[in-house]
């Protein structure tokens, strides 16, 4: 659960394709369970990301013309760089490797009056967003994990037209 900021830039041509291009700030908070030493250790993580999505969308117009409603439909790669990264439990900074994230998102929603837009996505996770490496115990005992992180975001976008 977190929330995001940003500006977006959207291209629709006449045919209803077209094109969107974001850079979000993105507080994420993530509940990890990490096995180690046949124990669990649960522990709460505070990422903040600056994400940077392009989309190809599909906004037809054959509701009303689309001046009332459109239907969005989109999909498109996504690339978030980590800014901070904070363990709740210790209120440090975790001690994850800084590491970038690669997405693929779908989406969908509608746009109404022409100055609001409502979307479900769902961005399929591309790569393994955390390593670990825990380099301060003895050589036998090290540790290492790694995360990939899939998510779904219900976005309200205002737009300025």
């Amino acid at each position: 659960i977190g929330y995001s900021l940003g500006v977006m830039y959207e291209y629709i041509g006449n045919s209803g394709f077209g094109l969107d291009v974001s850079a979000i700030y993105s507080n994420e908070c993530y509940k990890t369970i990490e096995h180690r030493n046949n124990r669990d250790n649960k522990f709460d993580l505070t990422t903040n990301f600056m994400r940077f999505p392009i989309h190809f969308k599909w906004v037809p117009k054959f509701i009303n013309g689309g001046k009332t409603i459109k239907p969005i439909l989109y999909t498109g790669p996504e690339i978030g760089w980590i800014l901070i990264k904070t363990d709740h439990q210790t209120g440090e900074v975790a001690k994850f490797d800084q590491s970038a994230s690669y997405n693929w998102n779908f989406g969908v929603g509608a746009e109404f009056l022409n100055k609001f837009q409502i979307t479900v996505q769902y961005g399929m996770g591309l790569n393994k967003m955390f390593k670990y490496n825990d380099n301060t115990t003895l050589s036998h005992n090290k540790t290492a994990s790694e995360a990939q992180a899939n998510n779904i975001a219900i976005n309200f976008t205002w737009l300025f037209r």
